[in-house]
């Protein structure tokens, strides 16, 4: 029961901000890392093709 007495977990480990941190980290990962398996993997951005599809709409609505 020591650990759970000390200044470290009371204050920093069992405290709200430092745990909605660590949701938040765990889950924007969680949602990433499938982007950053496949930039890894293949070496090509994984959204280019919408990017390009985006731009042109971009450029179309602009010049129309």
């Amino acid at each position: 029961m020591g650990f759970y007495d000390t200044w470290l977990y009371r204050e920093v480990l069992n405290a709200g901000w430092f745990v909605r941190i660590l949701v938040w980290t765990v889950l924007g990962t969680n949602i990433l890392m499938p982007a950053i398996i496949w930039y890894l993997f293949s070496g090509k951005l994984p959204f280019k093709r919408l990017r390009e599809r985006w731009g042109n709409k971009g450029d179309r609505r602009q010049t129309g």
